[in-house]
């Protein structure tokens, strides 16, 4: 798994990036979490606010790029910083396949296999099955077309609402926008 950045750094980069953050940019939708799809309870501010605002004068700001996201991802997440949006989801992506790795591994039962399994052991797996059916489609969300157009949309957002700010599309851009740029350079 890649490693994180963390908000500590330096004041110049910390001065290069309030340079070119919007101070208020939403996207994506409360129908979602943007990183694992579940039901979002929060808001995840992409570039952590604590990194671009003095905790003391703007505390419980509201600030700067946001998206919907769930408890568990705004935690993943901290007071991280990525250098770009696609960084931000792959590590709540490998975080959530990590952690849940065994889980998402156990086999399948069928009912007629849980049939001759009685008592604590029969409880456990039923038990492992729920879990499992509930992580899944959070590991696999973003490789969801739903995710995929949310991306889109968000990046869309973000060239429309600040067509001169090239650091927040690149910061934006989805990754499949690289290698196609990529793709066209070398034909």
């Amino acid at each position: 798994m890649k490693k994180k950045h963390s908000y500590l750094v330096s004041e110049e980069q910390i001065k290069l990036i309030q340079n070119w953050i919007p101070l208020d940019f939403k996207f994506g939708t409360w129908a979602h979490c943007f990183y694992c799809g579940t039901t979002p309870e929060s808001q995840d501010h992409v570039i952590p606010w604590s990194m671009m605002y003095s905790v003391e004068k703007h505390k419980g700001s509201d600030k700067g790029p946001r998206t919907p996201a769930c408890m568990n991802c705004n935690c993943i997440l901290e007071a991280s910083f990525f250098d770009t949006l696609h960084e931000r989801c792959i590590y709540v992506k490998n975080y959530l396949m990590k952690k849940h790795s065994k889980l998402l591994k156990t086999e399948d039962w069928t009912k007629e296999e849980l049939k001759d399994i009685q008592g604590k052991l029969k409880n456990h797996i039923i038990n492992q099955q729920n879990l499992k059916k509930q992580i899944e489609p959070r590991v696999l969300w973003q490789n969801s077309k739903e995710f995929i157009s949310e991306f889109e949309k968000a990046y869309e957002k973000a060239v429309a609402e600040y067509p001169f700010n090239n650091n927040l599309h690149k910061f934006m851009k989805p990754h499949w926008h690289h290698n196609a740029v990529d793709q066209q350079i070398a034909v």
